[in-house]
């Protein structure tokens, strides 16, 4: 990223009766790293390559013999799922993709011109099915939105899938195993409707690439914004009393229908301001405004109830009980860098107190930086400073960027000390860089094997949304904004 550039988004949003202009012009600061033509074909080939039958992409590309290297378990059950969802390279019967991650990889495609692949990833969501999984959907059978039944038309989608429902062990290639939930034969056993991955699949990914194929204007009638329209039902059921999108619907295994993430609702907000920008595109005031409502529910539940004011932080959420509001204890990263992407620092410094958005950043790294010999690398997930996470710091870099440039008149200080995290981060997640045997390019999910405390493992293998996102913040595409 050589060169300031100028972004202009045309979205709207409404910030307490405060519209934001709809040709807002966003700068990013000036990066020392240069990407190399070469080196962005290969990570871009990675990225293409990463499929299975019928165009679906898969979220890792682990190495031939990773899960014995680790000595993962071949009777723990635990251990055995997380292989299935995973997969491994010369095991063609295990393997899904998060939908989140597969939101990145339809973007990029669409910014690449591979708009066939693109599509694909559109009409499979349309069709409610992937292979032979009938349906990837949480209908009324099992799933219930805030009180209300949906049918698979306005249902959430499944957070992870892949194309097969029995699969085969990739550590030593069993079918079966007593005590497997549900049935001993090995099957796809990850069923949860998760807001903000619906969020990133159904209407992040499918309207950015229709704003690249439809060149900055994209019809109400077209798939992807029938796609995004689709989960708009479920997303208003799922609005909380305080403004916030539950995080997942009642009847989500190991999920309680009361908790809040807010990083699904950055991501929910983020996705909304692009549905209300096609919506408005299209002169349908009656769906501008019902977004409209929706955007402001949840910008004043990040304006009452979201912020730490003692630890200058977003909170990682928490659960609605009984009309009153828990935060989490836990510290999440991504709160922080998407929160900052997606609010803005004016916005944030309006509401928190002058600096506030600079001072969360000061906050993340001395609770989450990872660091080498002093020197910032990039961030992990939550509170330490040995993990480093690809995607999560190239949210960093694109967040460092973003406020550097708001800084540049009015903290000229704080905007040359962000410019150099950004430029120092991105440096640091090339030790994550790995050149395959076929000269593909990706990076690996994070340093070292890890359990993130939010629910998954984390595993230094090639990954998808890593990769994905190091090609986005490359090209200088923010993904939050329709048209980056």
């Amino acid at each position: 990223m050589k060169n300031v550039i100028e972004q202009k988004a045309l979205w709207a949003a409404v910030f307490f009766g405060l519209a934001i202009s709809a040709h807002q012009t966003f700068v990013l600061a000036a990066s020392e790293f240069s990407a190399d033509p070469k080196e962005t074909d290969a990570i871009v080939k990675f990225i293409s390559n990463n499929t299975i039958e019928e165009g679906l992409p898969q979220s890792y590309r682990a190495p031939k013999g990773y899960w014995k290297s680790i000595g993962s378990r071949p009777d723990d059950i635990g251990e055995i799922m997380e292989r299935l969802l995973v997969g491994e390279e010369g095991s063609n019967e295990a393997g899904s993709v998060n939908i989140y991650d597969a939101a990145t990889w339809q973007i990029t495609m669409a910014l690449t011109q591979q708009t066939k692949q693109a599509d694909l990833w559109t009409q499979r969501l349309l069709s409610g099915s992937s292979g032979v999984l009938s349906s990837i959907k949480a209908t009324s059978q099992y799933f219930t939105y805030n009180g209300v039944k949906l049918d698979a038309d306005q249902a959430y989608f499944f957070r992870m899938f892949g194309n097969r429902y029995l699969m085969s062990d990739p550590l030593d290639g069993k079918d079966s195993f007593a005590g497997f939930p549900n049935s001993p034969q090995l099957h796809h056993e990850d069923w949860k409707p998760i807001t903000g991955e619906n969020a990133w699949a159904a209407i992040i990914g499918p309207l950015q690439t229709a704003y690249i194929k439809y060149k900055g204007v994209v019809p109400l009638n077209s798939p992807e914004a029938k796609l995004a329209l689709s989960i708009l039902p479920a997303l208003k059921a799922m609005q909380s009393p305080l403004g916030a999108i539950y995080h997942a619907p009642e009847g989500t295994f190991d999920k309680d229908p009361r908790e809040i993430s807010n990083e699904n609702n950055i991501s929910v907000l983020a996705a909304l301001r692009m549905l209300h920008q096609v919506a408005r595109q299209n002169n349908n005031d009656l769906l501008t405004n019902e977004i409209a409502g929706m955007m402001e529910k949840i910008e004043n539940y990040f304006k009452e109830y979201a912020f730490n004011k003692e630890a200058g932080v977003f909170y990682q959420g928490g659960k609605y009980t009984n009309g009153e509001f828990t935060p989490s204890k836990d510290f999440a990263v991504d709160c922080q860098t998407w929160g900052i992407v997606v609010l803005q620092s004016g916005w944030i410094d309006r509401q928190f107190g002058e600096g506030a958005a600079y001072k969360m950043w000061q906050q993340t790294k001395a609770r989450a930086g990872c660091y080498e010999n002093g020197i910032l690398e990039g961030v992990g997930y939550t509170d330490g400073h040995d993990i480093l996470s690809s995607d999560w710091s190239f949210g960093a870099v694109l967040m460092a960027k973003i406020l550097s440039a708001q800084y540049k008149t009015s903290h000229p200080d704080w905007s040359e000390a962000l410019a150099g995290d950004a430029s120092r981060m991105r440096e640091g997640i090339e030790t994550l860089r790995s050149v395959l045997p076929n000269g593909e390019v990706s990076y690996k999910y994070s340093n070292k094997r890890y359990y993130v405390i939010f629910g998954w493992w984390a595993n230094p293998i090639p990954s998808l949304a890593g990769s994905t996102w190091a090609y986005l913040i490359d090209r200088d595409f923010n993904p939050f904004i329709l048209g980056g």
